[in-house]
């Protein structure tokens, strides 16, 4: 111990050293565990970043990356209501055009020669337009649809 100090004061400093050599433990496992904490946290949310990035289905609306963006249009088209679809009907056919034939893609073609039909020979110019797309590659189920809309050309 220190000279010159009397026993009781020598006591009382192996007191405080002690207890500074506790709260000195304390302080450095709170450091570390919080330390740990903060690391397993940022390799949490890198991980998540790497696995929505590299996964199949990105956030743009269900589609993968090797998709045709017209495909995209397509499905979404075909997808909406009569009249968004009637409103966009010249961007549905040329993005149908360019993809070729989908399952969607032509579930909208069987829609909009509904529509077309139902409006009467005022839309004569679509109809022809229709014709020329479903003459490309149609599928059985639209033979009816696609006599019809040839006899309103005609």
């Amino acid at each position: 111990m220190r000279t010159g100090l009397l026993p009781s004061q020598q006591r009382a400093l192996q007191k405080a050293f002690k207890k500074a050599d506790k709260f000195d433990h304390f302080r450095q496992r709170t450091r570390r565990s919080l330390i740990a904490a903060g690391c397993a946290a940022l390799c949490g949310a890198f991980g998540a970043y790497w696995l929505g990035s590299n996964s199949a289905v990105s956030d743009s609306g269900g589609a993968r990356p090797s998709e045709h963006p017209r495909l995209i249009i397509v499905r979404r088209l075909a997808a909406t209501p009569d009249d968004s679809l009637w409103a966009q009907r010249a961007t549905f056919l040329q993005a149908a055009d360019e993809v070729g034939g989908s399952e969607s893609g032509w579930l909208g073609m069987r829609r909009l020669a509904t529509m077309t039909l139902t409006k009467g020979r005022e839309d004569k110019v679509f109809a022809a337009r229709l014709l020329k797309s479903m003459s490309h590659e149609r599928p059985a189920h639209l033979e009816d649809t696609y006599r019809e809309l040839q006899a309103l050309v005609r």
